[in-house]
C-alpha cells in the first residue's frame, strides 16, 4: 500500500491498515459487526460537531487580522 502522508489531525481518527488484507478485514468487520460499526459511526459524529461554519469562519477572520 502507499505510504501517504495523512495530516495528524485526520490520522486521529482514521482506520489504520497496513496491507490490502487488513483493508478487507476492517470492513468485513464493519459490515459484519453491527457493534464495532455503531462505535466507529458514534465516535465519527462527535469528532464532527468539533467543525461547523461559525468556527470556520471565526477562524478564517482569525487570519486575516493576523495578517494585517
Amino acid at each position: 500500500m502507499v505510504d501517504a502522508k495523512i495530516p495528524e489531525e485526520v490520522s486521529l481518527k482514521t482506520i489504520k491498515c497496513k496491507t490490502k488484507e487488513e483493508v478487507a478485514d476492517k470492513i468485513f468487520e464493519l459490515l459484519s459487526n453491527k457493534n464495532y460499526k455503531k462505535k466507529i459511526v458514534n465516535e465519527a459524529l462527535r469528532y464532527s460537531k468539533k467543525f461547523n461554519w461559525n468556527r470556520c469562519a471565526k477562524e478564517t477572520i482569525k487570519v486575516y487580522e493576523e495578517l494585517n
